[in-house]
């Protein structure tokens, strides 16, 4: 294929995606070869989705991510994005049930559908692709592991809200998560009770109604995060939109709570960049159980520390029949990122300890709260 030409990746890489290119799939590159698109043609209608995703991801990687998020070195990865025909497709190569779309850190490969009826990509295609894109970008930018989930998915969703006008993005609010978390304001805090384990350990036990005092979301677990997956992901995304559009306008936020966001990216990179090598899906088993993380596929369908099986499946995004009752989407799948050596769940309690260092939690959920509901 003389379209991989120049495009740095493997010679095995290459012979491998050559080899499997079946009848009836293409592929292109992106402008600046940061991606190799992988796509069902669908008799030829998917041509325009093809290339307005080469030339879309390349944009907003441009404009936003590495704006937001400066690398800790080059990214050198060459990434694939894979386009099914549809959900059936989708669901056969691999998609997490109640997905739209996947990153896979093993395979380095973003995977979704073509959800548009027409030949011109829809909106619904496009937020999937935004969302994802971030999670693959953010994966490397920080240093081969994924964040909080609050942060991780609460970007992914803010910029799932991106409409290109002109040349440049602007963010909207995500319609998909709007009306849920609008909701759970309304049905107020989440009731828990108070449980205590064999060793004294006390933990919360929360209910599935209401949303999340953000103490308390800010650092969940993944598996805590997905236990409640639809407000989970509505309060992630209105807590980033909140932090990135509400409180740079006015100056009485700005100054006590402008940097949390820039805080936790900083200080999180810093601490992955000097912590060791990373590994993941599955192995350093015995270095991620020191360091007190499972090793499941987080399934909010299965109680925490059950098998879930397989670990390569990253992070996916649910969407559209995904719905359930009142709008809320269905299970999300995350992969876990496992670490070897220092860093690992300390660097990613570090960040967020400094992030919110002295903040005072309760005027901060109040003003989340009045610019939410």
């Amino acid at each position: 294929l003389d379209v991989l030409d120049g495009v740095n990746i493997t010679a095995r890489k290459r012979g491998e995606i050559e080899r499997n290119i079946v009848k009836g799939w293409d592929v292109i590159v992106s402008p600046k070869k940061n991606y190799i698109i992988l796509y069902n043609t669908k008799n030829n209608k998917n041509h325009l989705l093809a290339k307005t995703i080469a030339k879309r991801i390349e944009m907003i990687r441009e404009q936003i991510y590495e704006v937001q998020f400066p690398p800790a070195k080059p990214i050198t990865t060459v990434c694939i994005v894979r386009v099914c025909a549809d959900r059936q497709e989708y669901f056969a190569y691999g998609g997490p049930g109640g997905s739209a779309g996947y990153w896979s850190s093993g395979d380095e490969e973003l995977v979704f559908y073509d959800a548009s009826a027409s030949k011109k990509p829809d909106d619904d295609t496009l937020s999937v692709l935004y969302h994802e894109a971030f999670h693959q970008y953010i994966y490397y930018s920080v240093g081969n592991v994924a964040p909080h989930s609050w942060f991780n998915e609460g970007h992914g969703d803010y910029y799932a809200g991106a409409k290109l006008r002109g040349k440049k993005f602007v963010i909207k609010p995500f319609r998909w998560r709007v009306p849920v978390v609008k909701k759970a304001i309304v049905q107020g805090e989440r009731p828990f009770t108070e449980v205590e384990d064999d060793k004294g350990n006390v933990r919360k036990q929360w209910e599935s109604k209401g949303y999340t005092p953000l103490k308390d979301l800010v650092r969940f677990s993944q598996g805590q995060y997905y236990s409640y997956p639809g407000v989970s992901y509505a309060q992630g995304w209105s807590l980033i939109y909140f932090l990135r559009e509400i409180v740079p306008k006015k100056k009485k936020y700005r100054e006590k709570w402008g940097h949390v966001l820039d805080t936790y990216f900083d200080v999180l990179q810093r601490e992955v960049n000097r912590g060791g090598a990373l590994t993941r899906g599955g192995e350093g088993k015995e270095d991620e159980k020191k360091d007190g993380e499972s090793d499941e596929k987080d399934d909010p369908a299965k109680k925490d520390g059950e098998d879930k099986g397989d670990e390569d499946k990253g992070d996916g995004e649910g969407k559209g029949d995904g719905k359930g009752e009142e709008g809320e989407e269905e299970p999300l799948d995350i992969a876990r990122i496992f670490f070897r050596g220092r860093g690992g769940p300390a660097a990613l309690k570090k960040a967020v300890d400094a992030a919110f260092k002295g903040i005072d939690w309760e005027e901060f959920q109040k003003a989340w709260l009045s610019a939410t509901k």
